[in-house]
């Protein structure tokens, strides 16, 4: 009996874990690759700031949700909303 017979299948296992350990490691380092040049794509925008008249009304109850989900701007861009309206309107809405 060959001595090399007897290690090949260990030989071939070692061959298939080395191989299986330098994919993990390419793959982790894509990763880290991929994740710190992503960083700068998604640099902090600067919030915009959006002003909504009547928001006590209808249409201000449509809207303030469409802008603060990202409809109008994008999903990515800060929004700092200001929420005005009339003070008959809002009397209108007192529990009294």
């Amino acid at each position: 009996m060959d001595l090399s017979s007897l290690f090949r299948p260990a030989m071939e296992n070692a061959l298939l874990l080395k191989r299986i350990g330098v994919t993990l490691v390419c793959g982790i380092l894509s990763y880290m690759i991929i994740k710190h040049i992503w960083s700068f794509v998604r640099a902090e925008k600067e919030p915009t700031r959006v002003l909504v008249t009547g928001a006590a009304g209808q249409i201000g109850y449509a809207l303030v949700p469409m802008i603060a989900r990202g409809v109008m701007l994008g999903p990515d861009q800060p929004v700092i909303l200001h929420l005005l309206d009339i003070q008959t309107v809002a009397d209108a809405f007192k529990w009294s």
